[in-house]
């Protein structure tokens, strides 16, 4: 068995251990960085991993920084399991829906900005949709 840290290795947020056999690929937490616009500009970067490889996602508890970027893993391919306790199902309902819905309006927010100085407008991270 290998253990991969994939953030939350030079900070405290972004949790992602990938964790792979001789037959399996699997995820403990796969969350989001935070604090400032350096940090944050991490969710954007590629997994070190591909996506549709992963078989299964186990959460530890429902913190932004150690699930907030599911939605990202799925809409980049992730296709597998997400376990996690009932509580934290719950919780994730209600939580990256609205996360979702921040990243749009931030996005939508950046890109009137920058249509006003000539600049492409941004995508959000990860959508409603996403999220769902």
């Amino acid at each position: 068995m290998k253990i991969k840290f994939c953030g939350a290795s030079i900070g405290v947020t972004g949790s992602c251990h990938l964790i792979t056999t001789d037959k399996h690929k699997l995820l403990l937490d796969c969350g989001q960085f935070q604090g400032g616009k350096a940090v944050e500009k991490m969710n954007e970067e590629p997994f070190p991993f591909d996506p549709a490889q992963i078989e299964w996602v186990i959460l530890s508890h429902a913190h932004i920084d150690h699930c907030g970027r599911l939605p990202l893993l799925v809409k980049r391919g992730f296709k597998g399991q997400i376990y996690c306790t009932d509580a934290t199902a719950d919780l994730l309902e209600v939580m990256l829906k609205d996360s979702a819905y921040i990243h749009e309006k931030d996005a939508q927010w950046q890109s009137k900005k920058n249509a006003r100085t000539g600049k492409p407008p941004v995508e959000p991270l990860y959508t409603i949709d996403d999220a769902e």
